[in-house]
């Protein structure tokens, strides 16, 4: 079984300001609130630095009733548009994140 969830959000700012902001995943547990995510582990060194395809982290969700921590691997970096994790926890159950920034369309 999986769960697929699209979000689409207009924001009224430009693309990069917005994919600046969802780069930044150490600060996904204070607003991306909704998936469960509760904590980031980089790797030693990495907090706060942008982040890099093929980098490995601990991602720790607590959603649907369920915790698990997911080792995740960035999957793909397309700077100021996309963004792609995909890893899985010790149970097996996988995670997959894919944030796309377009500009509005009028």
């Amino acid at each position: 079984m999986a769960i697929h969830i699209d979000i689409t959000q207009r924001i009224a700012r430009p693309p990069a300001d917005v994919f600046a902001i969802v780069a930044a995943i150490d600060g996904w547990p204070r607003w991306l609130i909704a998936s469960g995510i509760v904590a980031i582990r980089r790797a030693p060194g990495r907090a706060g630095t942008a982040i890099a395809a093929g980098e490995t982290m601990l991602i720790e969700q607590r959603a649907a009733g369920r915790a698990g921590t997911f080792a995740v691997t960035v999957t793909g970096v397309e700077p100021g548009r996309r963004l792609s994790l995909a890893g899985k926890d010790d149970d097996g159950v996988k995670i997959a994140i894919d944030a796309v920034v377009l500009p509005a369309v009028p």
